[in-house]
């Protein structure tokens, strides 16, 4: 029963962000809609919903929602935490916004990871003086070379793929 709950959620989810798109597309002006809606369940749902909310958040894609997925960072679930520092890496790429760096202190591992693994993705060099709330002080010589290794890669001009 579980199961099913999750798959319905799911897809729940999925028909949001089919039917809101993504800002600038045709279905943008449902987004508005769709968001308070989202905003309105908040309150007194369960963490699978607010997980779906922040996942919603970040796939929809309207940067004028940031405000509401910094607050879901301070959820009491790490789910849910995680799943807004998805969202707001989605919502802000290649920024390494104050919510996302003051994640990497956040008491759950999967949260520290997350908000890691966007702020790299940001290529923000600013973000290297936050690393070392990751890093346990005995591992100290093994930071300062991947600090120099990023600073080496942060110079470097990004190649194009595709």
């Amino acid at each position: 029963e579980d199961f099913e709950a999750e798959d319905e959620l799911a897809a729940i989810t999925e028909a949001i962000v089919a039917l809101a798109g993504p800002e600038g597309t045709a279905g943008g002006g449902l987004a508005a809609q769709a968001i308070e809606l989202l905003r309105a369940g908040l309150d007194g749902a369960n963490e699978a919903v607010r997980i779906s909310i922040a996942t919603v958040l970040g796939r929809i894609g309207r940067g004028e929602d940031a405000k509401l997925v910094v607050f879901l960072l301070k959820d009491p679930s790490a789910g849910v935490r995680r799943a807004a520092v998805e969202a707001l890496a989605h919502l802000e790429p290649g920024s390494a916004s104050e919510p996302l760096r003051l994640a990497l202190a956040d008491e759950s591992a999967a949260v520290r990871i997350a908000a890691a693994t966007a702020l790299g993705s940001s290529r923000n060099a600013a973000v290297l003086e936050d690393l070392p709330r990751l890093i346990v002080p005995f591992k100290r010589a093994l930071y300062e070379n991947i600090v120099a290794e990023f600073r080496h890669l942060a110079a470097r001009p990004r190649q194009e793929t595709g």
